[in-house]
């Protein structure tokens, strides 16, 4: 599940939904023997810890919960971000909590919500909840993505006369209510009125420290004055169909093979499509002058083909055929790679499948190049733009 927005009205997509948890969002992670609730920051601060069962061994392998930390101490399941240590893509379809929960074996207490296929059920249900609520989620079926139905609302500091982001912001600030205390934290529901955004009702938050940063409060404000674009909800499609079109291009490549597992992956660069690379159960020639190969892991260290021959690179390539090989590497460009005429000839020869991430404009001479020599098949895709040329 991907990370939420507000919004005033439900999306157009069809969605599931869920009564959303008063609460803090936090990771609860396993390790060896202990599940540690932790806030989500660059410390991962533990708030608390459960231990597993006394039948069960330290387990080896991690697996991260995202929950709601309400303020008598229950978590709220969520989603689930990685079970042993395999981490579930940001953009995939929506799963029921019950069947995400049931891969976890010794899972930590938590409470989990039933999802509604009309908003109207989800709203009904908060009355027999025993936690406290404050809006509505709408899960997309598609894609994961979590929109927050509600109000607007902003955590403000009391500073005096007035509410602000933090004690030493001097810019958008509410008037404080009768009896707000001077530096406790206050969740406020904000509402226009007359052109002007005021405090409609808060809630204190003694489970909070700080206010919302000043740009998240300005987003409120723009919501309640009805001036805030979609800005953020267009940013956030373009994401996801750039996830869903990396996930075809892959699907498509493995697809396509005809004479063994290879394909070749170019643009590999940071590694960003490797969750869509041990999906498709393919072996891999990567191909990226800057590729990141530590983010493989000690386990994934693939055979580094950068400085061989061509005749070298074209065995290494035979041995990713047969599966003998998983990886291999290759720390240059896609032309320098096919400049070898080995190499050119392997991929012409045995139709290997081949997936871009680069952009149509960076790499069309080299589907020029390679469709002069006549492919049986060949994929190239283009990630960035969404583009596939099919060679051959």
């Amino acid at each position: 599940m991907t990370p939420v927005l507000d919004v005033l009205i439900p999306t157009e997509d069809s969605s599931m939904y869920r009564p959303k948890a008063d609460g803090e969002t936090v990771w609860v992670i396993s390790s060896h023997s202990m599940w540690y609730v932790c806030r989500v920051d660059p410390t991962l601060q533990v708030v608390s810890w459960q231990p597993f069962p006394d039948i069960v061994l330290e387990s080896s392998k991690t697996t991260i919960i995202r929950a709601e930390l309400i303020i008598d101490g229950l978590l709220v399941y969520i989603d689930t971000l990685a079970v042993d240590w395999v981490a579930n893509t940001p953009v995939r379809h929506y799963v029921p909590p019950v069947i995400e929960l049931s891969k976890i074996p010794w899972r930590p207490r938590l409470i989990s919500r039933s999802d509604y296929s009309a908003l109207e059920g989800a709203e009904a249900s908060r009355a027999s909840l025993d936690i406290a609520t404050d809006g509505l989620l709408a899960i997309e079926r598609s894609t994961s993505s979590t929109y927050r139905i509600k109000l607007p609302t902003a955590d403000l500091i009391c500073c005096g006369p007035y509410l602000h982001s933090t004690p030493t912001t001097r810019g958008l600030r509410f008037k404080s209510s009768w009896g707000m205390i001077k530096g406790r934290v206050y969740e406020c529901a904000l509402t226009t009125r007359e052109g002007q955004t005021t405090v409609e009702s808060f809630f204190p938050r003694p489970d909070k420290s700080k206010g919302n940063r000043p740009e998240v409060v300005s987003d409120a404000v723009h919501r309640a004055l009805g001036t805030l674009s979609d800005e953020k909800v267009v940013n956030r499609k373009v994401v996801q169909a750039s996830f869903v079109v990396r996930e075809y291009l892959y699907e498509q490549a493995s697809n396509l093979k005809t004479t063994g597992s290879l394909v070749v992956d170019v643009g590999s660069g940071r590694l960003q499509s490797m969750q869509a690379m041990k999906r498709s159960n393919c072996t891999y020639l990567l191909c990226d002058p800057e590729l990141s190969m530590g983010l493989l892991g000690a386990n994934t260290m693939p055979m580094d083909v950068t400085l061989m021959d061509g005749a070298s690179i074209a065995n290494v390539m035979k041995q990713l055929t047969k599966g003998r090989t998983r990886v291999a590497a290759y720390r240059g460009t896609i032309e320098e790679l096919i400049s070898h005429p080995e190499v050119l000839d392997y991929i012409r020869t045995w139709s290997v499948p081949m997936v871009y991430s680069f952009s149509l404009s960076m790499t069309y001479l080299v589907f020029r190049r390679i469709g002069a020599q006549k492919p049986r098949r060949n994929l190239c895709g283009s990630g960035r733009s969404s583009w596939l040329s099919w060679l051959g």
